[in-house]
């Protein structure tokens, strides 16, 4: 099975997929989107936008899914490089001293393709998101990432040991949590 960003490498179109039908959480979410400016694709049959934002790092595709029924949220963002196969142990020591205390979220490595995205999620009950919290989620999931991006990027492919590139993030003003 494609994963997500398989699908998503095709672009970004848009027009509305036939058959997309959001429920009142993705409701909101789009009316996050909306209010902000912020461009996006409507995929599958209401549950998921596909779109993407340029960080102070990077461009960063990203991706935020809904379960209605479950009433739960998922923001996701993808580093725009995988992570070279001699490099797939430095790179989950990195993510791994990066997550412990992070309050929200999390850094995470496919090992088999290398690729190298930042997970929040929220568990909402009895449907209560409003369009600032989808702003909150998106913005630092987008912030944190794109904040240990360039850390990331010298573990990757600068031989930097993940706990010096781990202190050159937290030792900046306003450096990555």
């Amino acid at each position: 099975m494609r994963g997500f960003f398989d699908r998503l490498r095709g672009g970004l179109t848009p027009s509305t997929p036939t058959g997309f039908n959001p429920g009142p959480l993705m409701e909101v979410a789009m009316t996050c989107f909306n209010q902000n400016g912020w461009k996006y694709h409507p995929m599958g049959q209401g549950n998921a936008l596909q779109f993407g934002f340029t960080g102070k790092s990077a461009n960063f595709e990203g991706a935020l899914f809904v379960e209605e029924d479950a009433e739960e949220i998922i923001v996701l963002f993808r580093a725009p490089n995988r992570v070279p196969e001699d490099r797939r142990l430095a790179v989950p020591e990195f993510l791994t001293r990066a997550n412990y205390g992070m309050k929200f979220g999390a850094l995470e490595m496919d090992f088999n393709t290398g690729e190298v995205r930042f997970k929040m999620s929220a568990v909402l009950r009895e449907g209560q998101l409003s369009p600032q919290m989808v702003h909150a989620m998106v913005g630092s999931s987008l912030g944190t990432l794109d904040g240990h991006y360039p850390a990331l990027m010298r573990v990757c492919f600068g031989d930097q040991l993940p706990s010096e590139a781990l202190k050159a993030v937290r030792s900046r003003p306003g450096g990555a949590n």
